[in-house]
This record gives C-alpha cells, structure tokens and sequence, in this order.
C-alpha cells in the first residue's frame, strides 16, 4: 500500500514539473536611436536610450518584460557623447510594472516586436556623478511611413521628452518620430548604414 500511494505521488510530480517550470526567454537589450534628421539614417545621432529588459512572466505568446535599466546617452555634432544616465527600474505606465508584448516565437523575440513602448518615465541620474539629473518621458509605437520604406531596418515612432532637472525649458523633444531600433552596445560615430553593413559582413563571416 506504502508502495504504491509513493508511486502515485512520483507520477503527480513528474506531471506537474513541467508546467511549473516554463522557460523564460534570455534577456534582451533594446536600443532606441534618435538621429539629427529622423528620415536620413546618414546622419549623426543626437540621443540614444538603452533598455536593459529581463523576463518575468508569459501568458500564451506574450511576454512581460522587467525594464531592469534605462540608459540615456546625449551626442555633439561629431559624435562625442556629452551627457549619460542611467536609472534602475524606471516607471512604466502598465498594472503590473511589466512591458507586455507579443511574438511570434516567444522563446526567440525579435527586434520588431519591441515597437510598442508605454509611456515610461522617471529621473535619470548622470553617470559621471557630475551635473544635472534628467527627467524624460518616452512612449513609441509602430512607425508607419507616410510614403515609401521606413527609414531604418526596424522603425518605431518615439515620442519624448528630455529636460534637465532645474531647466525650465526641455533639453529635446519630440512626437511620432522615427527612431531606429536596435540591439547592438550603442556607437553614436557609427550611421545606421555602416552598423548594417558591420552586421552583414559579421553574418557573412559565422556562416563561412
């Protein structure tokens, strides 16, 4: 009798196993890149906003993802970055405090599935240690064009805001503009252009 009720919960555990120990996709990094003329991916880029995302739950083919950081970073005209933030955990306008997409795969996320951003917002604090924090505010979602192809492999339409704590007036600021989306480790010196053909020369060598 001992025997069997012990078999009996070995199999309830061996079916309950899976079901309670669903895999959760890697972490991601997303990369939202503003560029000095939004339509030319030729031109220099002005800001850049780094999320650092981890998965904390699913349902069906959605994922909601934990924005562990925000990381914000502020170019010249030659490139040369002349500002960086950093926040951890930062605001985000959903119930639960994740940012909920869907994919296709939700084991294998794509770039393009990480278009629709709620509004997320908080005080960023200068890495230096030198200088003002910086309040922004950032919403996108999926970029139509108004004619033509989109102006980047991946495109969202941004809306932003970004002012110095003290400043009356916003450092930048914009809506529905389009940004690239990316996942590489940001290079403000690099255009769009040269990234995709960095990208497709690394391709070209792993499949040689």
């Amino acid at each position: 009798m001992y025997s069997a009720r012990a078999v009996l919960i070995l199999a309830i555990c061996l079916f309950a196993t899976p079901s309670a120990s669903l895999a959760l996709p890697a972490d991601q990094r997303v990369v939202l890149r503003l560029y000095e003329n939004p339509n030319e991916p030729q031109s220099k880029v002005v800001f850049s906003i780094t999320l650092q995302l981890k998965a904390e739950a699913s349902d069906g083919s959605f994922i909601g993802w934990e924005i562990q950081s925000a990381g914000i970073r502020q170019y010249d005209q030659n490139g040369n970055g002349i500002g960086k933030w950093t926040e951890s955990l930062p605001s985000i306008n959903t119930p639960d405090g994740l940012w909920w997409t869907a994919h296709e795969d939700p084991n294998l996320p794509k770039l393009s599935e990480f278009t629709e951003l709620p509004s997320l917002y908080g005080t960023a604090e200068p890495n230096s240690m030198i200088g003002p924090n910086l309040n922004y505010d950032l919403a996108a979602k999926a970029y139509i064009p108004p004619e033509g192809t989109a102006p980047f492999q991946v495109t969202a339409s941004l809306d932003y805001n970004f002012t110095m704590v003290g400043e009356p007036q916003p450092e930048a600021e914009g809506e529905q503009e389009p940004a690239e989306v990316d996942d590489d480790d940001d290079d403000a010196e690099m255009t769009a252009k040269q990234r995709g053909e960095i990208k497709k020369r690394s391709d070209y060598l792993q499949i040689s």
